[in-house]
């Protein structure tokens, strides 16, 4: 078994079913990883299913109590992967849809198949967005706060990941009072002389959604007003890819290092450890080393492992330069 170790974590080359059962329980602080959707893409064998039951049960044990886990998947699997999670024992909290315009349609016209007749017609849609499931382990018999202080997790970091707007102050937002037993009165909000509660958005910006789009003209179009409100990450430009890679990163799926960056905030506590069981080129590993965290990734492919090593040595120049 190959490693290669930093001062911010070691990834392992080696079958994740293997070595999970050598971590230790209850040490890890969050999960973010892209596992196969079982699509068979590409005829890779790596991709032929989810991960099973016992996989995410083992995932399971390894994180501390009150820990999140963000796993990705396609929008036609995504039922399965969550449901595979539950059953392993995880509680599923909710779901994250990246939303972005440059999805493809990966089949051929029908007419081509089928016959005249049947042109213009096509077997699946065009994707144009992506699911993250995320969840998270139960606390068992503690109270929320009690977790915090034993194990430092259980909770979202909000304040790090605030959707900056472009206002010059904070806005004043003005609901016309109606019922007396409003939300508003029950958490002490009690409406002006003129019947109206105000209230004033947070001065570092609106708290995180479990919405992200691309930023692109045609997503933003689907707006009337406040699609800056939302966090906005594009795709992995080739660029973004290749950087610091000897030659091509060719990895299928390669994830944009800004939207790891924000998703590693969002779940992992102050100078906690993330886990990527599936780390493919590596992002989530560079994404721990910009917001100063730890990383375990696990990535049984030689090639995109040497890939890997190669994007995570480039970081950490850049961190020393900068």
């Amino acid at each position: 078994m190959e490693t290669h170790q930093t001062d911010y974590g070691t990834i392992y080359l080696c079958d994740n079913k293997q070595i999970l059962p050598l971590f230790e329980e209850n040490s890890i602080d969050a999960m973010v990883t892209d596992p196969p959707y079982g699509y068979g893409m590409k005829d890779s064998a790596w991709d032929c299913e989810i991960p099973t039951v016992d996989f995410w049960k083992e995932a399971l044990r390894v994180l501390k109590p009150g820990a999140f886990a963000l796993v990705a998947s396609g929008t036609r699997v995504q039922h399965r992967m969550a449901t595979n999670l539950e059953n392993a024992g995880f509680e599923i909290r909710d779901v994250i849809a990246w939303v972005y315009k440059s999805g493809f349609s990966k089949d051929s016209d029908c007419g081509k198949i089928a016959g005249s007749e049947w042109e213009g017609f096509k077997p699946r849609l065009k994707p144009a967005m992506e699911l993250w499931t995320l969840a998270k382990k139960p606390i068992g018999k503690n109270t929320l706060k009690e977790n915090l202080k034993e194990y430092g997790t259980g909770a979202l970091n909000f304040n790090k990941c605030r959707i900056k707007n472009d206002y010059i102050k904070p806005m004043q937002k003005k609901y016309k009072q109606h019922r007396e037993y409003s939300a508003s009165y029950r958490f002490g909000k009690k409406p002006n002389k003129d019947g109206y509660i105000v209230y004033e958005s947070h001065p570092d910006g609106r708290e995180p959604s479990n919405f992200i789009h691309d930023g692109s003209d045609e997503v933003i179009k689907l707006f009337t007003d406040g699609a800056q409100h939302f966090f906005y990450c594009p795709k992995a430009s080739q660029s973004e890819r290749n950087l610091g890679v000897e030659g091509r990163n060719d990895h299928s799926t390669v994830k944009p290092l800004l939207l790891c960056r924000y998703l590693v905030r969002l779940i992992t506590p102050p100078n906690g450890i993330v886990l990527d069981p599936f780390l493919g080129s590596g992002t989530t590993a560079l994404a721990c080393i910009e917001e100063r965290l730890k990383y375990i990734g696990i990535e049984q492919d030689a090639h995109y492992f040497e890939i890997a090593k190669q994007r995570i040595e480039y970081s950490l120049t850049q961190l020393t330069i900068f």
